[in-house]
């Protein structure tokens, strides 16, 4: 199976997932959207062996995701 490329946008309110493919087409089609309950003020992806997300909060919270 083939992975699929994925556009990551991260506002302050909330997560989204987008198909690069989709993005490529001018295509607004969200594959996924997390809302936080409080303002992300920085965010950014690591890799291990598999992918994850760090997301800071205006409240000093810290959360990461895989």
């Amino acid at each position: 199976m083939q992975k699929q490329s994925l556009l990551l946008l991260c506002s302050e309110k909330a997560a989204y997932i987008y198909s690069f493919t989709h993005v490529m087409l001018g295509v607004k089609k969200v594959i996924y959207k997390k809302k936080f309950q409080s303002s992300c003020c920085w965010a950014s992806t690591f890799y291990t062996s598999d992918v994850g997300l760090i997301l800071v909060f205006t409240t000093g919270k810290i959360e990461i995701r895989w």
